[in-house]
This record gives C-alpha cells, sequence and structure tokens, in this order.
C-alpha cells in the first residue's frame, strides 16, 4: 500500500498575498521530506520539483513523473492552491497523509 502525499513551493504574488503550486506523490509519502531536505533543498529544486506535474516516488537520483508514463497533462499538471486550508483539502481529497511544502528557503513537513 502506498503512502500519498503532496508536494507544493509557496509562491507570493505582486500584491504580497501567498498561493501554492503543488503536485501529488503517490509512493514513500513518510519519506518524501527526508529526501527534498537532503537532497532537493533550493527554490531552484523545488521549482524543478513542482513544474513536471504529478510524481510516482521521488527518490535521491530519481524522480518518476507520471508524464514519462504518457498520463495527459491535464490531469497530471500542478495544482494552484489560493491559500493553505485549499491545499490541505486537495492534499486530504487524493489520500494524502503528508503535505511539504518549499517556502522562505526551506521545506516544512505537515502530517495530516
Amino acid at each position: 500500500m502506498s503512502t500519498r502525499s503532496r508536494i507544493a513551493i509557496a509562491e507570493k504574488n505582486e500584491a504580497g498575498i501567498i498561493t501554492y503550486r503543488s503536485v501529488y506523490v503517490h509512493f514513500d509519502g513518510d519519506l518524501v521530506n527526508e529526501t527534498l531536505t537532503k537532497h532537493y533543498n533550493s527554490q531552484k529544486l523545488a521549482e524543478q520539483i513542482v513544474k513536471h506535474g504529478d510524481i510516482s516516488s521521488i527518490t535521491e537520483g530519481e524522480i518518476k513523473r507520471y508524464r514519462d508514463y504518457g498520463d495527459a497533462w491535464v490531469t497530471i499538471r500542478p495544482r494552484l492552491s489560493c491559500n493553505m486550508e485549499q491545499l490541505i483539502k486537495i492534499t486530504k481529497e487524493n489520500d494524502g497523509q503528508y503535505l511539504n511544502v518549499y517556502q522562505a528557503g526551506e521545506w516544512k513537513e505537515y502530517r495530516l
């Protein structure tokens, strides 16, 4: 059985409002934060993770993406959330147990 999660980036718009862009992660949600913190701990890397859509699994050396399996972009593209409550809601809609957010130069893990 998989432990699902979500990876998000906090973004501040011109008005100073924080929104979140995020992707679903199917496997090993309980290990995602450790992987992100050790191997993907920069704004540039966080953006690259989210940019390409939903993820099957993420490890130190590999990100398996659903786009590589031929899934339609419309179903795997990053989701935009207007606030943290909405981000938590979409995480739970996918039975997510963990939410990892890159904000202010660091990863923060939320257990749901």
